[in-house]
């Protein structure tokens, strides 16, 4: 095991990437802050953490109830406000992966119940697992995955 005290030009090269955890959190750029606060926390139940300035804008940071995912919606002085689309580089969807196909026709129910249209439970057999696919308020797609 290294010493913690040597600096990385004393270490030898790694050979591959170290290991990676998890997603730490999603960040998006939205058109609208309140509006998008608003709906992610009606739909996914998320929780205002706080809000943070940065150099030409500002972030609000949002998690869920057991603080496992992250989310951070972004406002930046004189973005682009085209609508969203998975055509142009950049992001093309979110996916969040449920428990089981029983959360996902929970979740359909929940999306059905608050007025959010969605494209109904798919399978994806190739994967082993079906998808349920919703729209933020930015037409940003997001993915609930379920092994099947």
């Amino acid at each position: 095991m290294p010493d913690p005290g040597m600096s990385g030009s004393e270490m030898s090269p790694p050979t591959s990437p170290p290991s990676l955890h998890s997603i730490a959190h999603v960040a998006l750029t939205v058109t609208d802050l309140a509006r998008s606060q608003e709906w992610y926390q009606r739909v996914l139940g998320l929780e205002y953490v706080i809000t943070v300035p940065h150099e030409g804008g500002e972030g609000i940071v949002m998690a869920d109830p057991d603080r496992r995912v992250w989310w951070a919606i972004h406002r930046h002085d004189g973005q682009d406000l085209a609508p969203f689309s998975v055509t142009r580089t950049g992001l093309d969807h979110v996916g969040l992966q449920v428990n089981s196909v029983d959360d996902l026709h929970a979740w359909s129910g929940w999306l059905d119940s608050i007025g959010v249209a969605h494209n109904g439970i798919a399978g994806l057999p190739d994967f082993g697992m079906a998808a349920l696919v919703f729209y933020d308020p930015d037409g940003i797609p997001l993915e609930l995955l379920a092994y099947t």
